[in-house]
């Protein structure tokens, strides 16, 4: 088959060391002290918990069951869920606050993915249609059969605070929100309603579930202010990553630094900073917050402004990459073992070069690459602009971002220096590119990888090409994948470049 139009990308650099909703009614008892710390004080309870009930859950389709009839403003509820098989998943469960219909309400949710993965996340839905607010990972993993408890709370009016928490069974409960978030926006919902429970399978899930749950309880709470973020938010986001919701949040002072950041220190934390030079990173356990990191001038290697060569456990929260000096040589974050939540990369080669395990790239916008015409690591060629390159890597998670605005590829799985098993493309917004999404062998690695409810953009070079999967590159799954624009579905072209 002639499929010339499809570029194969060469090998990149190696790394180099450089700086029908059925009404059911229970009853339910009080929640336990100082459940609503910070966000809401608890008032009497208006029923009993008791038995164990149940959610029929097919793939890609949604079920609600009323879990309180009584018709609250303020409230707040509890309920324990059992995990559900591999299969089912992607999968979420919500308790659902002022619903006065299935579809209208706000959700305060667990997401479950196939790896077992938890997040913890608000949502807002209008006469059917869900908006994500805000969302992050809950700090666990479960397995099929594990109980998972889930609370949260939904107050106020002007604007409407939300908080939730997750724990599996056995561990120590949080002892305050590990999720909060104040909705000031047009469309926030200030009627009461009933409390639901509600629950979803991915379109990826390969088959149908019966999630059960148990021990569900509603209280009417009083109205108070929700306990600080762990990081500042955006009221009204509408669950996209944008520049509004990745980088440095608004209203925050930097500090100047002047010269490149080279970090010994395991442990070492960047906060708040203006950084006119690059940051190497040398250690473990470092943290890079609320933060510009702009590089210096090219010396003549491949430079990642941010660069980690195996140092475990960097965290890169609400970070902005701006190259002073744009050159051919740099990348936005370069190297492996690194989590980057709500970063905003603008420009370089690539956004992100990943050379190695356990990267985490989530709710974060990477756009606009530069183009050059000649480019030392392409045999004088000119660029090829991928927001995401992965040369080799196990735990490689690609979750919940906008990618945009590159001319090569927003995700390229090449496996060029190693084996990729299992990777994970999930929940992203992606757009651009020759195609936009493409997984590839090369040199005799191996690649395999699940890639569920993307959505698509219309840009392209190669219009029908939103995501090509080499025949030899194993998909564990792909399913829920979608065109933006009519929710019509993404199926990957089999082909050989």
């Amino acid at each position: 088959m002639n499929f010339h139009p499809i570029r194969r990308c060469r090998a990149s650099e190696a790394p180099r060391r450089v700086p029908s909703e059925r009404r059911r009614s229970t009853r339910f008892v009080m929640m336990s002290a100082g459940f609503f710390v910070g966000l809401a004080v608890l008032l009497a309870p208006i029923s009993a918990q008791g038995a164990t009930y149940s959610l029929a859950l097919k793939p890609g389709r949604s079920a609600t069951a009323v879990i309180s009839d009584t018709s609250l403003t303020n409230a707040g509820g509890s309920v324990t869920i059992t995990v559900p098989p591999i299969a089912a998943r992607t999968a979420y469960v919500a308790l659902q606050f002022r619903s006065p219909s299935p579809g209208t309400g706000y959700r305060t949710r667990v997401r479950i993915l196939q790896n077992g993965d938890v997040y913890v996340s608000f949502s807002r839905v209008v006469n059917g249609s869900e908006t994500l607010l805000l969302s992050k990972p809950a700090g666990f993993s479960v397995g099929t059969g594990q109980l998972i408890h889930l609370e949260g709370a939904v107050t106020g009016a002007s604007p409407v605070a939300l908080g939730v928490r997750s724990w599996v069974d056995g561990a120590t409960k949080p002892s305050s929100w590990q999720q909060t978030y104040s909705d000031s926006s047009s469309a926030r919902i200030t009627s009461p309603g009933v409390t639901r429970i509600w629950g979803y399978s991915s379109a990826a899930a390969t088959q149908s579930a019966t999630v059960q749950y148990k021990d569900p309880t509603v209280s009417a709470v009083t109205a108070a202010s929700p306990a600080p973020s762990q990081t500042p938010t955006v009221s009204g986001s509408t669950g996209k990553p944008s520049a509004d919701t990745t980088g440095v949040p608004a209203g925050l002072t930097l500090k100047r630094h002047d010269g490149d950041v080279i970090i010994r220190e395991a442990g070492t934390v960047l906060d708040r900073m203006d950084i006119h030079g690059f940051v190497v990173v040398r250690a473990a356990d470092v943290k890079i917050t609320n933060s510009i990191i702009r590089g210096g001038k090219a010396f003549g290697t491949a430079t990642g402004l941010i660069t980690n060569y195996g140092y475990p456990n960097l965290v890169i929260e609400n970070v902005d990459f701006k190259a002073e000096y744009p050159s051919v040589y740099f990348d936005g974050i370069k190297g492996n073992n690194f989590t980057a939540r709500r970063v905003h990369v603008v420009g370089n080669v690539d956004s992100v070069k990943i050379h190695g395990d356990n990267v985490t790239v989530e709710d974060s916008l990477l756009e606009n690459t530069v183009y050059y015409d000649s480019d030392p690591y392409q045999g004088g060629g000119a660029t090829h602009n991928d927001n995401i390159q992965i040369l080799n890597g196990k735990n490689i998670k690609i979750i919940g971002n906008t990618i945009r605005g590159a001319t090569n590829f927003a995700i390229l799985g090449s496996a060029s220096h190693a084996d990729v098993p299992n990777l994970l493309i999930d929940n992203n917004w992606v757009d651009g590119g020759w195609c936009t999404v493409k997984l590839q062998e090369l040199s005799g690695w191996n690649e395999s990888a699940t890639v569920t409810d993307n959505k698509f953009g219309p840009n392209r070079h190669v219009s029908y090409c939103a995501f090509q999967a080499e025949p030899s590159v194993t998909l564990l799954s792909s399913a829920g994948n979608v065109y933006e624009a009519n929710g019509s579905p993404v199926v990957p072209l089999r082909v050989d470049s």
